[in-house]
């Protein structure tokens, strides 16, 4: 059985972005990164605010500096993810561009042969054993099969030039030794 479909570098974008977000490494930093700057945003603005003089005593002032810094962690807490994201798909591109990556950004065949899954691109072939498969991520527009813990087979649905995703993928998960380990992400 076989499935021929091309890659862009989109492709390879959109597979480091479902990375990050699903990662638990990558989360936890993430996580951590934005409850850090937004914990020191907050007490950032609650000194700065503390250090202004005010007609109104020094009560009105901390209580000023208090309603500021929960809302600066606030604001942080919400904005920060989105930029990070944001700045790690620039960074992503960035990376794609300093390159051809001609393995990548060309057209695939994967086949399941007894004893491996076997990619050829008009530039490579390779195979990989169905025990080293780590798992298999299903979303809407892409199927990423993990042969380690951060490279896949990256195939974007809508650009499979020949043979059934879905059927392919069912076949990929009877030779895996877990089948179990084939999850679709919300």
């Amino acid at each position: 059985m076989r499935l021929r479909y091309r890659n862009t570098i989109d492709d390879g974008v959109a597979f480091n972005l479902f990375h990050i977000r699903h990662s638990p490494t990558l989360r936890r930093n993430v996580a951590i990164t934005t409850w850090v700057l937004s914990i020191a945003a907050g007490i950032a603005a609650f000194f700065a605010i503390n250090w202004l003089p005010s007609p109104h005593g020094a009560e009105a002032v901390q209580f000023s500096a208090a309603i500021a810094a929960i809302i600066t962690t606030a604001l942080c807490v919400w904005t920060l993810p989105r930029s990070l994201r944001h700045s790690m798909t620039k960074q992503a591109c960035k990376l794609y561009a300093e390159g051809q990556n001609r393995t990548f950004v060309c057209e695939h065949e994967l086949e399941i042969a007894e004893q491996a899954l076997i990619e050829r691109t008009p530039y490579s072939q390779s195979e990989a054993r169905y025990e080293v498969i780590e798992h298999i991520q299903i979303t809407k527009d892409y199927t990423f099969i993990y042969v380690s813990a951060i490279s896949a087979h990256v195939i974007p649905h809508e650009r499979v030039l020949e043979g059934d995703c879905e059927a392919f993928i069912a076949e990929v998960r009877k030779r895996m030794p877990s089948p179990a380990e084939v999850a679709t992400p919300e």
